[in-house]
């Protein structure tokens, strides 16, 4: 019992030392000088900032009274020079002819315009279908005969050839049979490499 007793007053003497010294932190006086320095007058007022505005406001100045004094005098000039150069815009020589060349050209763009409408396209979609279905066929052909004979790779390896082949055949066929088409004579050429 005697020992929770010291316990608990050691644990107090902690804490209140504790306390002291944050107390002592807070009211403890530096040894520096850390006020702020003295604010200088010349800093404050910024005289040289001030003199350019006002030497700019007042070149603004200035300059917006010449243009008042220019408008000013464009607007006390006679009015008839005005209405000469209206009176004039409106009355044009060539006008009719200028409405006749108009008509022309928009009669002209409808005749083409309904040209273009009427034509029908020059090339052919089946056309089209039976060169891919052509290339394809040979694509298949050659890939077959690729496989046939084995690359050269080395002598430890052992080769086996698929002897199954694909079940391709060539467009415009109804047979199963995978058939090689015969050659004798006939060469085979792409439309578009020619």
């Amino acid at each position: 019992m005697w020992c929770s007793g010291t316990k608990k007053t050691n644990e107090g003497d902690v804490i209140r030392e504790h306390i002291q010294h944050v107390f002592k932190l807070n009211t403890i006086k530096p040894r520096i000088n850390t006020n702020p320095p003295k604010s200088m007058m010349h800093l404050k007022n910024k005289l040289k900032a001030e003199t350019l505005k006002f030497e700019t406001n007042f070149l603004i100045q200035t300059e917006n009274q010449k243009l008042l004094q220019k408008m000013y005098e464009i607007d006390s000039r006679p009015q008839t020079s005005k209405k000469l150069l209206r009176s004039s815009s409106y009355k044009s020589l060539n006008r009719g002819s200028r409405i006749q060349s108009l008509e022309k050209i928009t009669e002209e763009n409808q005749g083409l315009l309904s040209r273009l409408q009427k034509t029908k396209s020059s090339y052919s979609i089946k056309k089209w279908i039976k060169q891919h279905e052509f290339s394809q066929y040979i694509s298949s052909k050659l890939s077959e005969n690729s496989r046939r004979v084995p690359r050269m790779a080395g002598a430890s390896l052992n080769y086996t050839m698929n002897v199954t082949g694909t079940s391709n055949s060539r467009p415009g066929t109804s047979s199963e049979k995978n058939l090689r088409p015969s050659t004798a004579g006939k060469r085979f050429y792409h439309p578009g490499l020619l």
